[in-house]
């Protein structure tokens, strides 16, 4: 890649997503579709975090590639101890592929997703 954050040394690859479905600009199950097409990206796995509890969200996220798909709790406490335990297993306790793929090739800043 090029642009302020090519340098993966610096810059390194997350080593889990978060994923809303509701976002502003793009849905998030079309940028799930993107990611698990780039090379250097579709081994991290990506937890689906939203309100939706609809049926077809829960099953077009695990078609196509979600690790995990969680409905967010209303209260903050609940949120915050979602999300410790999302660190617990997927940060700790969770094995996950090493990276394949050259980190270099995703698409930069800017150009579209799609």
């Amino acid at each position: 890649g090029s642009g302020d954050f090519a340098a993966r040394g610096r810059f390194p690859l997350p080593s889990l997503i978060l994923l809303d479905l509701k976002l502003p600009r793009k849905s998030g199950l079309a940028i799930l579709q993107w990611l698990r097409q780039q090379t250097a990206l579709k081994h991290i796995p990506v937890i689906v975090l939203t309100s939706s509890k609809e049926s077809s969200d829960v099953s077009r996220a695990y078609d196509l590639g979600a690790n995990s798909y969680l409905v967010k709790p209303v209260g903050f406490e609940g949120l915050l101890e979602l999300v410790k335990s999302i660190g617990m297993y997927w940060m700790i306790l969770n094995k996950t592929p090493e990276p394949t793929g050259n980190p270099s090739m995703i698409p930069p800043a800017g150009r579209p997703l799609l």
